[in-house]
C-alpha cells in the first residue's frame, strides 16, 4: 500500500541482523542525513520522514546487492539462489496463505539428510560453494533447529536481503528445501 515499513530504531535494530558494521552502515546512514539536514538548515534536529529512511535503507541494499558481484567469483550465482528465493516468498506471500509474521517465510530449512547429499554428491559441488560463501558472507543466518524429530539447518535470509525484497524482517518463519531445488 506504500506505507513504509523499514523505519524507526526497531527496524534499524532488526537490519543490522546481528552484525555491527551493518548496523552502523545503516545508522551512519541517518546520522549523516541529520548531519547534511543540520548544516545545510541550521538546525540542532532533524527529523528524518519515515519514508526518507526507508528509502535511504533501500538504496543500501541496492548498493549490497551490486557489491555481490564484486565481492565473489560465484557473485551471479549466489544473486541467482537469492533471489529465487526470494521470489517463492514473496509468490507466497502474494498467495495470502501464510500464517507467519508480515505473510511469509524469511528462510530456508534443509534437513540433515539433504545436507549430507549436498555435501556429498559431486552434482551439488558449485551448490555447495555458493553456499558456503552465502554464509561467509552473512548473507544467510545459519540456526540448527530441531523440529518434528529432524534436525535442519535453518538459512534466515539477513534482513538487508529481506529489505530489497520487502520481505518481513522477523524471524521464526522458514521453508523446507530439497537439495534439487536449491540446485
Amino acid at each position: 500500500n506504500g506505507i513504509p515499513f523499514y523505519f524507526g530504531t526497531d527496524a534499524l535494530y532488526k537490519l543490522s541482523s546481528f552484525n555491527i558494521e551493518q548496523f552502523l552502515s545503516f545508522a551512519g546512514s541517518i546520522f549523516e542525513l541529520n548531519k547534511a539536514g543540520k548544516i545545510i538548515g541550521g538546525k540542532n534536529f532533524i527529523r528524518v520522514s519515515a519514508e526518507e529512511q526507508q528509502k535511504l535503507f533501500k538504496i543500501l541494499a541496492e548498493k549490497r546487492w551490486d557489491d555481490i558481484l564484486q565481492r565473489f567469483s560465484y557473485g551471479e550465482k549466489i544473486q541467482n539462489i537469492l533471489s529465487n528465493l526470494c521470489q517463492i516468498a514473496i509468490d507466497e506471500r502474494n498467495r495470502e496463505s501464510n500464517s507467519y509474521n508480515g505473510g511469509t517465510f524469511s528462510g530456508i530449512g534443509i534437513d540433515s539428510e539433504q545436507l549430507r547429499k549436498i555435501l556429498a554428491e559431486e552434482k551439488y559441488r558449485e551448490l555447495k560453494e555458493v553456499l558456503r560463501q552465502c554464509i561467509s558472507a552473512w548473507y544467510f543466518e545459519k540456526r540448527v533447529i530441531s523440529q518434528s524429530g529432524r534436525e535442519w539447518v535453518v538459512l534466515y535470509y539477513n534482513r538487508w536481503i529481506c529489505l530489497k525484497f520487502d520481505l518481513p524482517l522477523a524471524y521464526g518463519g522458514w521453508k523446507p528445501m530439497k537439495a534439487e531445488k536449491l540446485n
